[in-house]
């Protein structure tokens, strides 16, 4: 059974479970994974556990000012265990549990894919690019479309306050 999980910083074997998912999705071998982990209360991490409470998808969201005072929320490390894969979860993390808080929350959301291929998939959750790898992402850019964004960049409609990108 998969379910919903608070982020608990002080359970080791959460830790440990989640360190595993984010070095094999993201060669992270060399990553201070204290540092990160540190940077995030239950209310901004998402995460999927299996019926042994190993976590098989995450997702975390840091808070980022832009230039004319708006709170955007940046999407990290996003990741799916491999085994898990294609079954939905990423979507379902996104669409029950952080979306909501972030129409609540934030003018809009970023992120930056780990690779190109992706897009399709983040557009399809309702984010567009709005620059590319060689452009200086940033959540004013993201701002000038009007809606959230993938830093690659994608920017993501939000219908929930009528932002229509005007």
């Amino acid at each position: 059974m998969i379910r919903f999980a608070k982020w608990r910083p002080d359970d080791n074997a959460q830790k440990k479970s989640l360190r595993e998912l984010l070095t094999s999705a993201f060669d992270w071998s060399c990553a201070n994974f204290d540092e990160v982990f540190n940077s995030f209360d239950s209310d901004h991490a998402f995460l999927l556990e299996d019926n042994r409470s190993h976590v098989i998808s995450c997702l975390f969201v840091y808070d980022v000012v832009d230039d004319d005072g708006d709170m955007w929320a940046f999407l990290f490390a996003l990741a799916t265990h491999p085994d898990y894969r294609r079954r939905g979860l990423m979507t379902s993390l996104y669409k029950d549990f952080a979306e909501p808080c972030l129409k609540r929350s934030y003018r809009g959301a970023c992120l930056v894919p780990a690779n190109e291929d992706l897009i399709p998939y983040y557009e399809r959750l309702g984010f567009r690019v709005v620059s590319t790898q060689g452009q200086e992402p940033s959540c004013q850019m993201a701002n000038d479309y009007r809606g959230g964004s993938i830093h690659l960049d994608v920017l993501r409609e939000d219908q929930s306050t009528g932002l229509d990108g005007e």
